[in-house]
């Protein structure tokens, strides 16, 4: 069985969260096949998210945030066709949610960690580079995020029957606030602190996380 393939979104501020815990946490768990995609030029998180799919594979794309669950790879390699959303924090979900395999206008917003086909990837690939789409979201383009929000807005409208499936528990945990907060979303962290995962079957695993940063940095 071929190993699952790792994307690793981050920026510089977070290289030494993604190098010294993120990637020894999957290769704890003998998950090599793993890359980077730093946006060290700055070009923002939908851009960089953009170029890494130029040359497209099967993926798990994770963002530089995130704790990995304590069998997190024996999940992925069952999970191993489609998109797999593997991150839900119900909050900021839309009504429209739908947990287990659905089709993309009930998908959650997942992109702290989710699974991408190649074909899905290249198919989104071209989309996004089209005059039409430039055309139709130019103010979701321009602010340089909103990813998730744009590639559940591909599917509806490009594969509204693709499978997608909507993971309880969650693969991982969203942990910003231990990282100094979201290094894009100010206005989120406006609203509330943590964006948590609403199931995540590892309580106590951020808290084990928390110490072993603060001794890093001390």
């Amino acid at each position: 069985m071929k190993k699952p393939t790792i994307i690793i979104h981050t920026c510089p501020q977070r290289l030494w969260y993604v190098k010294d815990f993120l990637i020894p946490s999957l290769q704890a768990q003998k998950l090599d096949d793993i890359y980077i995609v730093n946006d060290k030029y700055k070009i923002g998180n939908l851009l960089a998210f953009v170029k890494s799919l130029e040359k497209p594979i099967d993926a798990y794309h994770l963002q530089d945030d995130v704790i990995i669950c304590k069998n997190f790879a024996e999940r992925i390699k069952k999970l191993d066709s489609g998109i797999v959303c593997g991150f839900s924090s119900r909050k900021f979900e839309p009504d429209t949610y739908i947990e287990g395999i659905t089709t993309p206008e009930h998908m959650g917003f997942s992109f702290p960690c989710i699974r991408i086909p190649a074909e899905v990837a290249a198919h989104f690939y071209k989309w996004f580079h089209t005059e039409e789409t430039k055309k139709k979201y130019p103010k979701m383009i321009q602010t340089g995020k909103m990813d998730d929000f744009l590639f559940k807005e591909f599917l509806i409208t490009e594969r509204p029957e693709e499978p997608v499936n909507n993971l309880n528990p969650s693969l991982v945990d969203h942990i910003d606030y231990l990282l100094g907060g979201s290094t894009v979303n100010k206005a989120r962290e406006g609203r509330t602190k943590q964006t948590r995962a609403t199931f995540f079957d590892n309580p106590g695993l951020a808290e084990v996380l928390q110490a072993k940063i603060v001794l890093y940095q001390n």
